[in-house]
C-alpha cells in the first residue's frame, strides 16, 4: 500500500500533464508497474442498498465501492444474488456514478441469477483517453465510487437480497514496461488477477416504515393492517358517531401527497367538510381538523409536515345524523399517494383499496348493526285499525307492528298522533 500511495502522490504532482506528455506517461507506467507488483487488490468498501421498498415498483440500487489498489481499464466487477426482480436480461443496463469518467455507463444484467457485470472504463472521457494508462485511482485521489442502476421490485414483494461482489483485475501490456506487448509480465503469470469475492454490506435501516427497507430489494405490498369503520347507532333518523380505525404497513407522508378516502358514505346530509375528533394514535394534527366531503366520498389529506406511520393504529371519529330510510352501503377505504419516497426512483404512485372494513357484528339487536351506515327502521306499523266507527260505542284498537330489532323487557314503544 505504501507503493500505491507513492504512486498516487507522484501522479498527483503532475496531474495537469500526466496523460499528455511522454515523460508523464513514462512516470505513470512506472508507477503502475510498481502498484501491480506490490498490491493485491481487494475490496475495502462494498456496501449496497436501495431507495424504494414497495412491491411492483422501480427502485434504484446504490453500490458503494473502494479498492486497496488502483485498477485499470478492462477491470470488471460482478455483483451476484439480486434475485426476484422483474427486470429482464439487458446487456446495456444503464449505470450512473457519483464520479464521472471512471465506471462504464452501461453494464450487463442477467435476471435469473440477479447478476450485474460492469467495468472500469475511463477511456469514455478525457480522464485517460488511451487504454493503457486509463485507471481508477481507488487508493488515491478518486477514492470511493457510488454506482447506481434501476431494477423493478417483485410483484408480491420479497425479503431483501444478500448479494456478493467479486472482480477481475486486468493489466494492459503497456502497463508492464516498455517493449512488452505480449500481454504477459515478467513478474506476473497472466494479464488478469481475481479480486476476491465478498458478501456485500447492507444498511439494515428502516425506510418508509418498512423494517430493513434500505436493504436491496426488500419490498412490501402496500396494505392496511387495520381497517375498520363502525358506528354507535344503527337506527334511522338518529344521531350517529362513526369510528374510523386505520393502520398502514408503510409510512404515508404529506410529501408524497398521501390521502385516506372513505367511499360510499351515502345517506346522511353532510356539508363540504366534516370535523374529525382524534381518539388515539395521533401526535396531533396528522389529518388536519376536517375531511373534505363530496358525492358520498370523504377525503382526509395528511397534513403538511406530518406522517401516518406504519404499524401505528390511528383512531378518529366524526358525527352524522342517519338518514330516514333504511340502508346498508358498502362503505370502504381507499388510500393513495401521488409519489413514492418523494419520487426517489422516478414518478410512481401507491393505491390501496380495502373493501372489507365493516365488522359485521350485531349492535342494539340489529344484525350487522355495528357496520358504518347500516341503518334500520326500529319497527314499522303494519296495521292500525279500530273495530267500530259509531260514536261513543265501545271500540277496540288493533295495532300490528313489525320489529326490525330485538326488544327486551323494559324497552318502550311510544305511538303518537292518536286523537281519540
Amino acid at each position: 500500500s505504501s507503493s500505491s500511495s507513492s504512486s498516487s502522490s507522484s501522479s498527483s504532482s503532475s496531474s495537469s500533464s500526466s496523460h499528455s506528455s511522454s515523460s508523464s506517461s513514462s512516470s505513470s507506467s512506472s508507477s503502475s508497474s510498481s502498484s501491480i507488483r506490490n498490491c493485491d487488490a481487494s475490496f475495502t468498501t462494498y456496501s449496497i442498498g436501495h431507495n424504494t421498498p414497495v412491491a411492483d415498483k422501480d427502485t434504484i440500487i446504490f453500490v458503494t465501492l473502494a479498492l486497496s489498489c488502483d485498477v485499470y481499464n478492462g477491470t470488471t466487477f460482478t455483483i451476484s444474488g439480486l434475485t426476484g426482480t422483474q427486470t429482464a436480461d439487458n446487456e446495456w443496463i444503464a449505470l450512473a456514478t457519483d464520479q464521472s469518467s471512471i465506471i462504464a455507463t452501461a453494464g450487463n444484467w442477467t435476471q435469473s441469477t440477479g447478476t450485474l457485470v460492469f467495468s472500469v472504463n475511463t477511456w469514455e472521457t478525457t480522464h485517460a483517453p488511451d487504454y493503457a494508462t486509463g485507471h481508477w485511482e481507488s487508493a488515491g485521489a478518486e477514492g470511493t465510487v457510488v454506482v447506481s442502476f434501476t431494477l423493478k421490485n417483485a410483484v408480491d414483494g420479497q425479503a431483501f437480497a444478500t448479494p456478493t461482489i467479486s472482480g477481475t483485475r486486468y493489466f494492459h501490456p503497456q502497463q508492464f514496461g516498455p517493449g512488452i506487448y505480449d500481454g504477459q509480465a515478467p513478474w506476473w503469470g497472466m494479464a488478469t488477477a481475481p479480486i476476491p469475492e465478498v458478501n456485500m454490506t447492507l444498511p439494515y435501516t428502516e425506510l418508509m416504515g418498512v423494517t430493513n427497507g434500505t436493504n436491496p430489494l426488500q419490498s412490501v405490498v402496500p396494505a392496511l393492517d387495520v381497517a375498520l369503520l363502525t358506528q354507535s347507532n344503527p337506527f334511522t333518523g338518529y344521531a350517529n358517531t362513526i369510528t374510523v380505525s386505520l393502520s398502514p404497513n408503510i409510512d404515508l407522508t404529506n410529501t408524497d401527497g398521501s390521502t385516506v378516502t372513505i367511499q360510499t358514505l351515502s345517506g346522511p346530509t353532510i356539508g363540504s367538510t366534516l370535523a374529525l375528533t382524534e381518539v388515539s394514535g395521533f401526535s396531533g394534527g396528522e389529518l388536519g381538523s376536517t375531511g373534505a366531503y363530496s358525492a358520498d366520498t370523504l377525503v382526509y389529506t395528511v397534513a403538511s409536515g406530518h406522517t401516518l406511520y406504519a404499524s401505528t393504529t390511528y383512531v378518529w371519529t366524526f358525527d352524522i345524523t342517519n338518514p330516514d330510510a333504511a340502508q346498508s352501503p358498502l362503505v370502504h377505504f381507499t388510500v393513495g399517494t401521488t409519489k413514492i419516497n418523494n419520487d426517489a426512483a422516478g414518478s410512481q404512485t401507491i393505491a390501496i383499496t380495502r373493501l372489507d372494513p365493516l365488522p359485521g357484528t350485531a349492535l342494539r339487536g340489529v344484525t350487522n348493526g355495528s357496520n358504518a351506515l347500516h341503518n334500520v327502521i326500529p319497527f314499522e306499523i303494519k296495521e292500525f285499525d279500530d273495530s267500530i266507527d259509531t260514536p261513543f260505542a265501545p271500540n277496540v284498537i288493533t295495532i300490528v307492528i313489525q320489529t326490525n330489532i330485538a326488544f327486551v323487557a323494559g324497552d318502550l314503544i311510544t305511538i303518537t298522533g292518536m286523537l281519540l
